[in-house]
């Protein structure tokens, strides 16, 4: 509702501060790293920075994020293709930033062992980049880097090097 009423755009209002947005979202998971402290039900996970949890915020922000740089790059990632396998990919110097941000979210929150939430952003990802690209080499891929980190993760939870 608040979008609606707006007297701007809120892209025109947001692009300004696009640059800071991953800084904003690095500096959050390093507070948490270090200052973050868990809950009563999950004492492990590093959620709260005293009376808050700033990853509700984060979630919103990257989301921002999202929007931004996908809307101002739509069409360069729907036509710049490279077709391997017979399935379509975005370009390389497209796709490779595209995965390392998948790659780093997915660190970043297995950092502050907050696993829900890496799935719940992680298939936002996909879907976004997947509707502004319709590239299905894309998808693929990301599974792929899903599932590896999944099982990387749950490897490293349990302790276990040999799953």
């Amino acid at each position: 509702a608040l979008i609606i009423v707006l007297p701007r755009d809120p892209v025109e209002i947001t692009a300004p501060v696009e640059f800071l947005l991953p800084f904003l979202m690095l500096a959050t998971f390093i507070a948490l790293r270090l200052f973050g402290k868990g809950t009563e039900a999950a004492p492990d996970t590093l959620i709260n920075l005293g009376p808050i949890q700033p990853l509700e915020i984060l979630k919103l922000v990257f989301v921002l994020y999202l929007a931004l740089y996908f809307g101002k790059r739509a069409s360069k990632l729907r036509f710049q293709r490279d077709r391997i396998l017979g399935l379509d990919f975005p370009r390389k110097k497209i796709l490779i930033p595209a995965v390392l941000i998948l790659v780093l979210l997915f660190g970043a929150f297995v950092m502050v062992k907050d696993l829900g939430a890496t799935l719940i952003l992680s298939v936002l990802f996909l879907a976004m980049f997947y509707i502004v690209t319709r590239a299905g080499g894309w998808v693929l891929l990301a599974l792929a880097i899903d599932v590896g980190a999944g099982r990387f993760t749950a490897r490293a939870a349990s302790g276990d090097s040999a799953a």
